[in-house]
């Protein structure tokens, strides 16, 4: 149904991309705005006042404007940066800046380390209190422990919209009227959500929204980080530089206060990556011009089939949660085959898994693995390619039970 708009599977038909959730392929939309870019004159933006300048200065702006209506925020609560990690990291240092020691940071047990780490180290830094939300036996994590955090002066929650392991929702909603009724900001990483959903952050209302490009059929060295305008101008920018600042101080003067420009420009300090974030902003419109209800059902019956799948086997361990909300996802593990070794195995046969501990640990800690395999499914995959798969799944356990018994 979408294998025409990705020239790398469409013309890969003996390979069979399951490794979505780690990065997408490139969509049409996002090849040809490439090569209209690179046909350009080359300039920088927003530095001239010459023709080429002003072109793609304007270019970049238009990205800024429309990846905000798609996701519903204003345009100048539209960060552009390197990707969802570094997004998240300009949250976590930006919001816990100006924490009283007595308040404290929840996050999860099934945060991808991009939502893990940065938080442990700045309460570390700050000697805040860090608390973690455990998941419940399936990996999904269970809200319902969030009553016991109550007490805790929790000022920050920063929760996944989407697991990177299981591809469970988080119920946002949910989350959020928590958050309220405890005057917490909530911040949500929505790298595993964007390409089977685009968000609406006005209807989530979330206070920070984080995604990626390469994640959604754009480029690698993208990011998004939306935050609530009042929040904007309270944050003092980490990085400091050109295209940043509108007034400095002279060297001789012993007056040190620099005078920034306004959101989201002082946020941007340097060249930003503007080809990529047009890019992106095509990239999703594209997305969004789909006829998003086919494109959800598409979704929904790649799921139902992998799920039916997988547990006709006895020897296949599902690390799951099926009564839950939930996108194409599947992390498991074959009996007495080492998932490294199960990935090897696929990809001789032309599939590409994932297979490890995913950069979520904490949550393979939880689940008592060390690591497991993924199939993490897109728009191109197709229900003939899971008939394939199925039949690599079974050659490859014989296969693995004639070594096993030699």
């Amino acid at each position: 149904m979408y294998q025409h708009h990705f020239p790398a599977v469409y013309n890969n038909k003996q390979r069979h991309f399951f490794d979505n959730a780690s990065t997408t392929q490139y969509c049409t939309t996002a090849i040809e705005t490439t090569s209209m870019l690179d046909n350009l004159p080359r300039s920088n933006i927003t530095r001239g006042i010459y023709k080429e300048a002003e072109i793609i200065s304007e270019y970049y702006e238009q990205a800024r404007q429309t990846i905000a209506k798609l996701i519903g925020a204003k345009a100048h609560e539209i960060i552009f940066c390197r990707g969802t990690t570094e997004a998240l990291n300009i949250s976590a240092r930006c919001l816990t800046e100006n924490l009283k020691k007595n308040q404290a940071v929840l996050i999860t047990d099934a945060e991808h380390h991009s939502n893990f780490l940065p938080w442990i180290e700045l309460c570390k830094q700050k000697n805040l209190q860090l608390y973690r939300l455990p998941v419940d036996t399936n990996g999904a994590i269970d809200l319902s422990q969030l009553t016991n955090f109550e007490d805790k002066n929790i000022a920050i929650l920063s929760i996944t919209h989407c697991s990177n392991v299981t591809g469970v929702i988080s119920d946002i909603s949910l989350i959020k009227k928590w958050c309220i009724r405890n005057n917490i900001i909530l911040v949500v990483d929505g790298a595993q959500m964007i390409q089977h959903d685009i968000p609406n952050v006005s209807n989530l209302d979330a206070d920070v929204y984080c995604f990626s490009g390469h994640k959604v059929f754009a480029s690698s060295g993208i990011g998004v980080l939306y935050a609530k305008e009042k929040l904007l101008e309270k944050w003092q920018p980490i990085m400091w530089g050109g295209g940043m600042v509108l007034d400095m101080p002279m060297l001789n003067s012993s007056e040190l206060d620099n005078s920034w420009l306004k959101i989201p420009q002082k946020f941007e300090a340097g060249t930003p990556p503007y080809q990529q974030a047009i890019i992106l902003s095509h990239t999703l419109k594209w997305l969004a011009s789909l006829d998003q209800q086919a494109l959800h059902k598409h979704h929904q019956s790649l799921l139902k089939k992998t799920n039916t799948l997988l547990q006709k086997y006895s020897f296949i361990d599902i690390i799951h949660h099926s009564n839950l909300p939930r996108h194409p996802i599947f992390a498991f593990n074959i009996h007495h085959l080492h998932p490294h070794d199960a990935a090897h195995l696929f990809n001789e046969l032309g599939f590409c898994l994932r297979a490890g501990h995913h950069c979520a640990k904490p949550l393979m800690k939880s689940l008592h693995i060390h690591a497991c395999l993924r199939i993490s499914l897109s728009c191109y995959n197709t229900l003939e390619e899971l008939d394939l798969f199925e039949d690599a799944l079974k050659t490859i356990y014989q296969h693995s039970q004639k070594f096993l018994t030699c």
